[in-house]
């Protein structure tokens, strides 16, 4: 992803800062990856987990779980 990509942010339940969703981490199937962007720690996390997000990131889960792996960036 691109460092100054911020369409694709999540904010997710146990967490209170904005998450920038990263990719696929090829752990478990409906798992994905953010980051975080001023740290740059990664996390990965479960639609169940997403309590707000923006459209596009919105857009980018629905094909990420229904088989597409679409580019972060």
């Amino acid at each position: 992803m691109a460092k100054d990509e911020k369409s694709l942010w999540v904010r997710l339940a146990d967490r209170e800062s904005l998450w920038l969703i990263d990719g696929n981490p090829h752990t478990h199937r409906g798992r994905m990856r953010a980051v975080g962007p001023d740290s740059g720690d990664a996390i990965y996390f479960s639609l169940s987990e997403v309590t707000d997000a923006s459209d596009s990131a919105r857009a980018w889960i629905a094909g990420f779980l229904a088989g597409s792996e679409p580019a972060a960036d």
